[in-house]
């Protein structure tokens, strides 16, 4: 977690299977983190998804639960 907004607390609500998530993100090689290899951020447009349903790679599915709205996370995801 690179950032998590003070609303998110305890009794918070959380991200779980099955909700629909919008979300922006940019993807970088681990070891050339410069090189850009997707983004929406120029596009201006979240991506949309619902979390735990196989429509995103795993590590999404993963990484993303159990966040608050608002807050920024790195994953790190083997190829």
């Amino acid at each position: 977690t690179t950032f998590k907004p003070a609303s998110c607390n305890r009794g918070s609500r959380k991200s779980k299977a099955g909700d629909p998530l919008k979300v922006n993100y940019s993807g970088v090689y681990w070891k050339d983190q410069d090189t850009i290899v997707n983004s929406n951020f120029k596009s201006g447009k979240p991506y949309e998804f619902n979390l735990g349903l196989g429509q995103v790679i795993a590590g999404w599915d993963r990484g993303l639960t159990k966040m608050c709205v608002g807050e920024k996370r790195v994953l790190t995801i083997p190829t």
